[in-house]
């Protein structure tokens, strides 16, 4: 299996090729002091930064859904990593270049509505 920095590459599901949604947030290394008699600040600028993302997929089929609940199980939390395909990438012109990702926490959480869809959101961070 291939690997990043240690971790083990995950495939990305290709259907479907991209999110419903997707909400990207970037983080820098600040760190701030403020003195509590005169209000002045002292900023310190570390130069790390990463980007975060929350993802939504569309609805999706039980058949569908079945390779994102595996690939989702497979990330094992925050233990591997993944990239995005070619088709997302098409279909959310954003920087994300050859980045890797992995999510943002270990647990991992899907719905089964009604209708008997499928939603599926996740939180993922930048692999650095």
């Amino acid at each position: 299996m291939p690997t990043y920095n240690g971790w083990n590459i995950i495939t990305i599901p290709a259907y479907p090729p991209a999110p419903q949604s997707i909400e990207f947030t970037q983080n820098d290394a600040v760190a701030i002091s403020q003195s509590p008699f005169s209000g002045q600040q002292q900023v310190q600028i570390w130069g790390g930064s990463w980007m975060e993302a929350s993802v939504v997929m569309p609805p999706m089929t039980f058949v569908n859904a079945q390779a994102w609940v595996a690939f989702l199980r497979a990330l094992q939390g925050v233990g591997n990593v993944f990239q995005f395909s070619a088709a997302f990438m098409a279909a959310y012109p954003a920087d994300l270049g050859s980045r890797y990702w992995r999510l943002k926490q270990n647990t991992r959480k899907w719905s089964i509505s009604q209708a008997r869809l499928y939603g599926l959101q996740f939180e993922i961070r930048e692999a650095i």
